[in-house]
């Protein structure tokens, strides 16, 4: 999503993972789709450095490490936080003042999370969400399964085979 938003709407956009090296795996996700045949590798703005992914368009991919210092920087118009059920409450509400519209493209906040703590930091913010009245989404595994998504189904029966049951029940 944020190289789809960064190519196609110059959009500057944050990525803050549940920790640093969560923020860093979504980079690396992103390199992945970088290296595809098809990519618009012509974008790039010299060398992908350890958090951050420059644009010609003026867009831009940031990996945030999980510090009130990061989350206190630029204010791109796009803020994707991803295993939020990992982060810290306080840092995850500083980052949410981040975004601010730019050139037309509308600020946006996305957050995700496996939910497996119930009373995690996604607790409180599924809270937030009813008092607000604003809409969350969920999905299950099965929607990423092969031949439409990226999940194979023997992927799917080993992780059921090897994780405790109730962490089945809960997380997947």
């Amino acid at each position: 999503l944020g190289v789809t938003e960064a190519v196609t709407l110059a959009a500057k956009v944050n990525i803050l993972g549940g920790s640093g090296e969560q923020s860093k795996r979504v980079l690396e996700a992103e390199d992945e789709l970088w290296a595809k045949p098809t990519a618009p590798r012509y974008l790039l703005r010299g060398a992908a450095s350890a958090r951050r992914v420059r644009l010609w368009n003026g867009g831009w991919i940031q990996a945030l490490m999980a510090s009130q210092r990061s989350v206190r920087g630029l204010h791109p118009v796009r803020l994707r936080c991803d295993e939020v059920d990992e982060m810290d409450l306080n840092i995850l509400d500083a980052a949410l003042g981040q975004p601010k519209e730019t050139r037309g493209v509308p600020a946006q906040i996305v957050l995700s999370s496996t939910f497996h703590n119930p009373d995690g930091t996604m607790r409180q913010i599924l809270r937030r969400a009813a008092e607000q009245n604003i809409r969350v989404f969920t999905w299950c595994y099965k929607e990423t399964l092969e031949p439409h998504g990226w999940l194979s189904q023997r992927e799917v029966n080993e992780a059921r085979e090897t994780i405790p049951k109730q962490m089945w029940h809960v997380e997947y």
